[in-house]
């Protein structure tokens, strides 16, 4: 359920890399990843991400995060849509493909899936 959804939030202008294993600096990476898709003429609303360790430590508690925000250009422009459309966007995708989540509106906080 989770990967379809994280398929059509990518095939709607975001990054969405499930169990995703960063090689170094996060911010860094989705930026550059986001100017690859943009000088393609691609739209990229944001990114979210949830990492193999967040998957893993599900197991101890239940739930895991997912993290999300919007990615600005390399040289530090805002871009793509403000944070709490972005988290409202995501619900969205995840309750439409039956993925159980919680998330409390701030968006400062990830949004939490849990166990159905």
């Amino acid at each position: 359920m989770i990967k379809r959804a994280f398929n059509h939030m990518r095939a709607d202008g975001l990054i969405a890399r499930p169990g995703w294993t960063p090689q170094g600096d996060v911010a860094e990476e989705l930026v550059n990843r986001a100017a690859e898709l943009r000088a393609k003429g691609a739209r990229i609303d944001g990114a979210v991400f949830f990492t193999k360790e967040d998957v893993t430590n599900r197991a101890a508690c239940g739930a895991f995060p997912l993290h999300f925000g919007p990615v600005p250009t390399p040289e530090g422009q805002a871009a793509g849509l403000p944070v709490d459309l972005l988290g409202k966007k995501i619900v969205s995708y995840l309750t439409k493909h039956g993925v159980y989540c919680e998330w409390d509106g701030d968006p400062g906080h990830p949004i939490i899936v849990k166990e159905n």
